[in-house]
């Protein structure tokens, strides 16, 4: 597979003739580094920080939005053996994934809020039923 810039080894040059590809090229560049700036949670001072889940674990802030908790998304299901394959490493599997979900969650000091669209995820429905 080539790189653009070169010559596929059929060939085809690379990039194509129209220069959409460019243009789009340079866009995905622009809001690859703003979502760079906008990731950088550990950054003091006041405003709005944007991270994974992943990055939050040790933070602290007023308020918190984890957005997207729903079904097919957490838990990730690439990162969730089949059970059929190992029954054990799916659980462990699992655990891990409820763990990232409740870091995330207890980072906010005041106010949470989680956010679905269709179906929540399997991790949100005990505490659902749990709400007056």
């Amino acid at each position: 597979m080539s790189r653009p810039g070169e010559r596929a080894a059929a060939g085809a040059a690379w990039p194509p003739a129209d220069p959409a590809p460019d243009r789009a090229g340079d866009a995905v560049g622009g809001q690859a580094a703003m979502a760079a700036a906008l990731l950088d949670a550990d950054r003091p001072g006041p405003g709005i920080r944007v991270g994974t889940m992943h990055r939050m674990k040790g933070l602290e802030f007023r308020c918190v939005a984890v957005v997207g908790v729903e079904e097919g998304l957490v838990p990730l299901p690439y990162a969730v053996c089949r059970q059929d394959d190992d029954p054990a490493q799916h659980d462990r599997d699992l655990q891990r994934e409820r763990c990232l979900l409740f870091v995330a969650c207890t980072r906010a000091r005041d106010d949470l809020r989680l956010t679905w669209s269709g179906s929540a995820s399997p991790f949100v429905h005990p505490v659902l039923e749990m709400s007056p």
